[in-house]
């Protein structure tokens, strides 16, 4: 059984869907196929949905000092060297077992209520973030929309947009307006917030994103003008199609699903498709993607690259999880601060290039995010009020 230890997170996952009953029909069938390879796989599956074996497992584990374990390990690999194809593969299983249940054990290690497990780093509480935004109108009035907001709001133009406390939806009128309106809709740190266009077009805005629209778009295109990050599903229309402007970059689409993130503090804008196809491109260069692509521009040289991603990582906010492969500190700690609203503060250079792979709810308060972190990756974190010091 060999697996690379992509595949052997996505497997977590996915039994960790299975176990929180959030599992789709197409990843219930990949959990099936996955277990109908071996025995050995439905052996794991049966373990790690067994609450008594994950518990002796965690009394075993908190008995073995982990640096000392890594460091006989890694001493022993370079006495035997070489290895022999026979032990790499049963190294390769007994790693992809490893990395299974890592992930499994995660999330039983959040029922622990009595702080001895997971490293507390924080005795402050900071809430996750919430729905929230500000609606500025064609005539500069702003609408703050939050909390228990239900409301109808009149444009100029005589069309009603319909404001609930997690969204914004407004109505298609038959008619052409004489003059083009627009309107903008930015959510703040720690909010996220979902708009219907008058098309139809349902958009998932993340923190700290702000997305500028007309009231009622002309024929012949659908144009709007993106910052931050937003997961689209784009309303069909082959005779108009839709245009997501971001500084240079457009994204060019006619009817499909797919996330893009633009924020002006990151080096590159990321386009990663789910459904459909999208065009992406800068000046003359383009690139057409395709479902299960990303394309990204890097911002600083113009570059345009294409490769084959798990949507599910950059898609996972608007489902409640913060998913992360081999991502860096830095990249984390961004994400988690526009989400949590917190300062951080890397005290060690070398502790911004750790990288972290893991599947944690994005509703979770934000010293349980930074206790899993803490647990997971070889770095000190110290909470002081809404600023967190990380070190090596």
């Amino acid at each position: 059984m060999e697996l690379k230890s992509e595949k052997a997170f996505r497997i977590a996952d996915l039994i960790l869907r299975y176990q929180e009953e959030t599992i789709s029909e197409e990843e219930m069938e990949e959990l099936r196929l996955w277990l109908k390879k071996s025995t050995e796989h439905q052996q794991q599956f049966e373990n790690l949905n067994d609450r008594d074996y994950i518990r002796r497992k965690r009394e075993l584990d908190l008995s073995i000092n982990p640096a000392a374990a890594y460091t006989a390990f890694s001493e022993r690999i370079a006495r035997e060297r070489p290895w022999s194809y026979r032990k790499l593969r049963g190294l390769a299983a007994v790693a992809a077992v490893c990395l299974i249940a890592i992930g499994i054990y995660w999330c039983w290690l959040r029922e622990d209520r009595n702080g001895t497990l997971v490293p507390q780093v924080s005795t402050s509480v900071i809430p996750a973030g919430s729905s929230k935004a500000v609606l500025t109108l064609a005539n500069g009035e702003q609408i703050h929309l939050c909390g228990d907001t239900a409301t109808s709001i009149k444009q100029q133009d005589g069309s009603v947009a319909k404001a609930s406390s997690a969204s914004l939806v407004y109505q298609n009128i038959p008619s052409l307006p004489e003059e083009l309106l627009y309107n903008s809709l930015s959510i703040p740190r720690k909010g996220e917030f979902v708009l219907i266009l008058s098309d139809g077009t349902k958009i998932w805005l993340n923190s700290e994103s702000e997305v500028e629209y007309p009231i009622v778009f002309p024929s012949g295109e659908r144009r709007i003008r993106l910052q931050g990050e937003a997961y689209f599903q784009v309303a069909s229309d082959k005779s108009s199609p839709f245009i997501i402007e971001m500084g240079k970059v457009q994204v060019q689409v006619l009817g499909t699903s797919f996330n893009l993130r633009a924020y002006q503090d990151e080096e590159m804008i990321q386009t990663t498709l789910v459904e459909g196809r999208v065009c992406m491109f800068t000046g003359k260069k383009r690139i057409l993607l395709y479902p299960n692509e990303q394309g990204a521009i890097e911002l600083k040289t113009g570059n345009l690259v294409k490769k084959q991603v798990d949507v599910q990582a950059y898609i996972g906010w608007k489902n409640g999880r913060f998913i992360f492969e081999r991502q860096t500190l830095e990249d984390i700690m961004r994400t988690l601060s526009r989400w949590y609203d917190v300062q951080v503060v890397f005290q060690s250079e070398k502790a911004r290039h750790i990288e972290f792979t893991g599947n944690l709810r994005r509703y979770d308060d934000f010293g349980q995010i930074v206790s899993m972190l803490a647990l997971a990756c070889p770095a000190k974190f110290n909470v002081s009020g809404t600023t967190i010091y990380i070190a090596e």
